[in-house]
């Protein structure tokens, strides 16, 4: 097993040159696993540097998703130190940041087991209060490989042209100046392009309280859909984009630019009931408490 503070680098070193929004939850839950595989207050200290270095990595206001990262080190200190992580039955070894890595699809951190599986573990900010009713944002509705016809894409193109371009060049000017050659632009990705519906986009979720930084442990099973003979209903409501496998809404997502940089409003916010895809199960005795 590696030493436990050559797995903490390993894995945060990604958030020195990343600080996305969403940042402050996976290094959480990071550092939560770091300490129940045994790592100590001492070793925290020894790298009390790297994590300064994370807290302000090309630090942008707006969307600092590091900041707080030295207080969260501080919290952890103040939990007991684990002899080990043992996650749903297996021990546990060894971290990975997969954050980054789009071939890795939603996961987020891999745990790599004893022997040498690995568990793909998806982060969020929530609470999931509802154990029956988890939901989370997951791809695009909005695309033939979801049952958009030419017709319903034409559709939500109108509404897309709806929204002022010179309200939007504004936006982007105030946020990125005036040399369009700057503004920046979200590539697409193989795994962008790949079907979803009948496929678990990890292994797992950890949701994250952003008031309490408790975490929720919910583990994803397999997509009961006949991915053959599913046929869902693409439905434009206002704003909204609602997807249905006959009479029930599996996701709805709200039609909006993606922070106004350079995207189509039909990639945002798709917000996909779990529980009816993949059948989720809540495992109470990983949750941080």
């Amino acid at each position: 097993m590696p030493h436990i503070i050559d797995i903490a680098r390993r894995v945060l070193t990604p958030y020195v040159k990343n600080h996305n929004s969403g940042n402050a939850y996976e290094i959480w839950t990071s550092l939560v696993f770091l300490r129940r595989m045994g790592m100590t207050n001492k070793n925290f200290d020894e790298l009390n540097e790297f994590f300064t270095e994370i807290e302000h990595a090309d630090i942008k206001p707006s969307k600092n998703g590091n900041k707080g990262t030295l207080t969260a080190v501080e919290r952890i200190k103040k939990i007991p130190v684990g002899k080990g992580l043992v996650f749903d039955d297996m021990k546990i070894v060894d971290l990975k940041n997969a954050t980054q890595d789009d071939e890795e699809g939603t996961g987020d951190l891999i745990l790599i087991c004893e022997n040498n599986d690995m568990l793909k573990i998806s982060i969020a900010e929530g609470a999931a209060s509802k154990v029956t009713a988890v939901k989370k944002c997951l791809t695009n509705a909005a695309a033939t490989r979801m049952g958009c016809t030419e017709q319903d894409i034409e559709q939500i193109k109108a509404l897309e042209k709806g929204s002022s371009k010179d309200d939007k060049n504004a936006e982007l000017v105030k946020k990125y100046g005036e040399d369009q050659s700057t503004w920046p632009k979200r590539p697409k990705t193989d795994v962008a392009k790949k079907p979803w519906i009948c496929s678990k986009p990890a292994d797992y979720y950890a949701f994250v309280n952003k008031k309490t930084w408790k975490i929720r442990f919910f583990k994803i099973g397999d997509c009961p859909i006949n991915k053959d003979t599913w046929n869902p209903t693409i439905k434009i409501n206002s704003v909204f984009i609602e997807t249905y496998n006959e009479s029930k809404m599996i996701s709805k997502t709200q039609i909006k630019f993606n922070n106004g940089v350079g995207t189509s409003m039909r990639k945002w916010n798709l917000v996909a009931d779990l529980n009816y895809l993949f059948g989720i199960k809540h495992l109470p005795e990983m949750d941080l408490k």
